[in-house]
């Protein structure tokens, strides 16, 4: 997993809950890197895996939730970064159903090492979107926390429900 969403969560933790308590989640995680990432290196998603579990007894916060709420930061975070492509987008929908014709296909050029998840659109209308997501990673709630952040990020509301769907989770959007 690349080193700017290590980054990225310490930062979420640190704005969030305040620089001690990232320093109590590094401290008490047991982590190969020792906490310590540059935004370009590689590293096992176990160790995003270990702080959020970390963060989660400290504060007594539900995983899924954690994981969730990272999402949406995250997406805050990464639409910041300049792109090509961001002023394309004018809706969610189409953002969130381009990621892997459009988005994924950049990123993987800039990182080729980069191992992405898969987003498979089923359905896109002006009401609804059914995307489904596959990941080695299983991250569902950060899928889940990242379309939120999208749809937040323009504006809209719309309902979100996952379901199990053929070795993945299939995300209804619902205007």
């Amino acid at each position: 997993m690349k080193g700017i969403i290590f980054y990225k969560f310490n930062r979420m933790v640190e704005t969030v809950f305040g620089a001690d308590m990232l320093e109590q989640v590094l401290s008490n995680s047991h982590l190969a890197s020792e906490g310590i990432y540059t935004v370009n290196g590689y590293y096992s998603h176990d160790e995003l895996v270990e702080q959020v579990r970390v963060l989660s007894e400290l504060t007594e916060m539900d995983v899924s939730q954690i994981i969730f709420d990272f999402g949406v930061f995250l997406f805050g975070e990464l639409v910041r970064l300049p792109s090509p492509f961001m002023s394309n987008y004018k809706d969610a929908f189409t953002m969130i159903a381009d990621v892997d014709s459009v988005i994924h296909p950049e990123v993987q050029r800039q990182h080729p090492d980069a191992n992405l998840p898969r987003f498979e659109t089923l359905l896109r209308d002006e009401k609804t979107l059914k995307i489904v997501y596959r990941s080695s990673r299983h991250f569902d709630d950060l899928a889940h926390g990242l379309m939120q952040g999208c749809l937040n990020h323009f504006g809209e509301k719309a309902s979100i429900k996952s379901e199990p769907y053929q070795s993945g989770t299939l995300f209804i959007l619902s205007k």
